[in-house]
């Protein structure tokens, strides 16, 4: 989705939560990625963060409609790559984060994570679970 087109952000985040989401973000219309003029991005980042607390409160894992990932290995394999891209000099977690996942109940958090393609291009975290720029 590229924001700068977007002339409602507040209407554009809540329709990127809800997608991203939507069954933990298992499913196959699930948006990958933003692409966001660096002027916009921390207006649109806090608009994202205030959506996912508005839709599922200050503590995702005990929202009754939050949804949890499949299985325990999905679960640690989606830890992985967000680990990855914690540990990698410029990318930053903006919410979530693998602090707050949970694998014995199949909990990942919404996390949104700020990368630089051009930078960090070879991080799994891209094909997965990330939000990028």
């Amino acid at each position: 989705m590229d924001l700068n087109l977007t002339h409602s952000i507040r209407l554009a985040r809540r329709r990127i939560v809800w997608g991203k989401t939507i069954n933990a973000g298992q499913t196959c219309v699930a948006p990958d990625y933003m692409v966001v003029d660096e002027k916009r991005l921390d207006k649109v980042l806090g608009q994202l963060v205030k959506t996912v607390g508005e839709m599922f409160g200050k503590n995702q894992a005990e929202s009754k409609d939050f949804g949890r990932v499949v299985s325990r290995r999905h679960c640690e394999r989606l830890k992985n790559m967000l680990v990855e891209a914690e540990n990698c000099p410029g990318v930053r977690v903006v919410c979530g984060g693998s602090a707050l996942v949970d694998v014995e109940k199949n909990f990942f958090p919404t996390s949104v994570v700020v990368v630089d393609e051009k930078r960090h291009g070879h991080l799994k975290i891209l094909q997965e679970v990330s939000e990028r720029t």
